[in-house]
């Protein structure tokens, strides 16, 4: 095939190939337009498709006849190959305005894509805007820089009081304003009505009059279209072509409703982001307050309660005092009538002495009663000192903050005696269980502050005077290498059920009494903070009550302290 024969073939163009008036080839894109096969084609004159031109006339030919004896209006131009051949190029111009608007459809989609593609970046970086300031701002700067619109701005409604609000806008210059200030009534207008009733409305007006705040800027063409938060219209987006008059393109359009329903969605996000911020704030201000109003309300129950504790020690001390000053008046009085006693046998013997009527018998019998007086005056003075002895050891236990070590059973023994004038009428025993070699470091002013109070707390609770058996109390310890479990028990009326969990709460008391009901609070706080130990209270069978303390404790005076 020559290179003609390929041309001829394949062209898109209709083509016919004339030798000496007769058609002798034509192409594929020719058989398609004339509608015939190409063997009924073959052979027939020039005259049976052009009868109104002249073969040997070499101008464009108007006008052509098909075989189904139908005319055409079309335009065909002719080429002179040689003598006697002619190519007729078939131009239909139905054909070529189908072909001018296919082409014209692939430019729009092409520019609708681009546009997509930008505005899809457009609200991309829109979504990094932090207020809605700057996203009014910046919808309308990108919105003007990307795709293509001269002139933009957003308004809103103030529902409350039917105005449109600005925010930012393109003037007529181009240039990005401010707009925010300005405030106008919405108009009575049909648009307006439409649009209010209508969420989705967009709408285009062509060859208007362009305003800028109600003056007449030039003509052009105008789009407004609705911002809408799912219940109601909030707002509006304008744009026009005041500045560059380009006209209006179908993908304009397109990216133009999409740009109006993203800024919208993005506005109402943005809006509930907002108010979430600005309810989380608020809520913070509110617990803030709150957790400030109950720290100065806890430091204030902090104070009264370390006010209570020390009157709550101090009455401890003062019964102490008090118990111990009593005891300590028995064997001063015994000796004080021993003395008594001496002075009168003393004057006695002078006096007998000085008439010379002392008989031996008299002596002997004055001298057995001195001797008596003496051993009753030494025994009472030796109850004093042991009394004295441990009041002075238990007041020194309970101000001594500095480690030492301690023996617990002289600890608890000096706090029973201390104790002992308060149940020494009474039908009570008190024993003391704890081996003589538990020995340990601490301060011991809080240790015997815990077995004070526990002592305190069972003598005043536990025997009521209609108890029908002996009362015993007393303490027990078990010392398993760095753990110390100290044990109170005693047989007498324990604890109601629903107050066993909260007898070691502030204030809680069972009985009207002169204290304040903080006995065994403290030693709860001693031994949990303190001591960084635990604290169990549990009845007993038959009858009484057991309370269990148990923390570590140190072995020597090198270590480490653990609580």
């Amino acid at each position: 095939m020559t290179l003609f024969e390929a041309s001829f073939y394949n062209d898109e163009a209709a083509l016919l190939l004339f030798d000496q008036h007769k058609l002798i080839a034509v192409n594929q894109a020719a058989v398609s337009f004339l509608g015939t096969a190409t063997d009924d084609l073959i052979g027939r004159d020039y005259q049976d498709f052009f009868p109104n031109a002249d073969f040997d006339d070499h101008a464009v030919v108007q006008g052509m006849k098909l075989p189904s004896g139908k005319h055409l209006s079309v335009v065909s131009r002719r080429q002179t190959l040689g003598t006697g051949q002619l190519v007729v190029k078939i131009r239909n111009p139905l054909m070529e305005e189908h072909h001018l608007a296919s082409e014209e459809l692939v430019a729009d989609t092409h520019h609708f894509r681009l546009l997509l593609e930008k505005l899809n970046d457009v609200m991309q970086e829109l979504t990094h805007c932090e207020s809605l300031g700057d996203l009014y701002r910046e919808a309308v700067a990108l919105g003007q820089k990307h795709l293509g619109f001269d002139r933009l701005g957003i308004l809103l409604v103030d529902h409350e009081t039917q105005e449109q609000v600005g925010t930012w806008g393109i003037d007529t210059n181009g240039q990005l304003v401010d707009e925010s200030r300005w405030r106008g009534p919405l108009e009575n207008t049909a648009w307006l009505a439409e649009a209010i009733r209508n969420p989705k409305f967009c709408h285009f007006w062509d060859d208007v009059d362009l305003l800028n705040w109600g003056e007449f800027v030039g003509r052009g063409w105008n789009g407004m279209a609705n911002l809408w938060d799912g219940e109601r219209v909030f707002g509006w987006v304008s744009a026009d072509n005041l500045i560059h008059q380009k006209p209006l393109t179908p993908a304009q359009q397109q990216v133009f409703r999409l740009f109006a329903l993203n800024i919208g969605q993005l506005i109402v996000r943005k809006r509930a982001e907002l108010a979430l911020q600005q309810a989380n704030a608020e809520l913070e201000n509110r617990i803030a307050l709150k957790t400030q109003d109950l720290n100065d309300r806890l430091r204030e129950l902090e104070s009264v309660q370390q006010q209570l504790i020390e009157q709550e020690k101090h009455a401890s001390l003062g019964n102490l005092v008090a118990g111990v000053a009593h005891e300590i008046n028995t064997p001063l009085g015994n000796s004080q009538m021993a003395v008594s006693h001496l002075q009168y046998l003393s004057g006695h013997l002078q006096k007998q002495f000085a008439l010379g009527a002392l008989t031996k018998t008299e002596l002997t019998q004055s001298i057995v009663e001195i001797s008596e007086a003496a051993s009753l005056l030494e025994s009472n003075f030796r109850r004093a000192v042991e009394l004295v002895r441990s009041f002075k050891q238990l007041a020194t236990d309970q101000t001594d903050e500095q480690m030492m070590l301690v023996n617990l059973h002289d600890i608890i023994a000096n706090v029973l005696s201390s104790f002992y004038n308060q149940y020494k009428n009474r039908p009570l025993s008190c024993f003391n269980q704890v081996a003589c070699d538990v020995r340990f470091y601490c301060a011991p002013a809080k240790l015997t502050q815990i077995i004070t109070n526990l002592l305190d707390n069972g003598l005043r609770h536990a025997f009521p005077a209609d108890l029908a058996h002996k009362g015993r109390i007393g303490f027990s310890a078990e010392l398993t290498g760095q753990q110390l479990r100290l044990v109170y028990a005693d047989n007498g009326v324990g604890i109601r059920p629903d107050l066993i969990g909260k007898v070691f709460e502030p204030l809680r008391t069972s009985q009207r009494m002169a204290t304040v009901g903080l006995g065994l609070t403290i030693i709860y706080q001693f031994v949990t903070q303190d001591f960084g130990g635990q604290v169990r209270c549990e009845n007993t069978e038959p009858n009484g009550v057991r309370i269990s303390l148990e923390f570590p404790v140190l072995l020597d005076s090198n270590q480490e302290e653990i609580a």
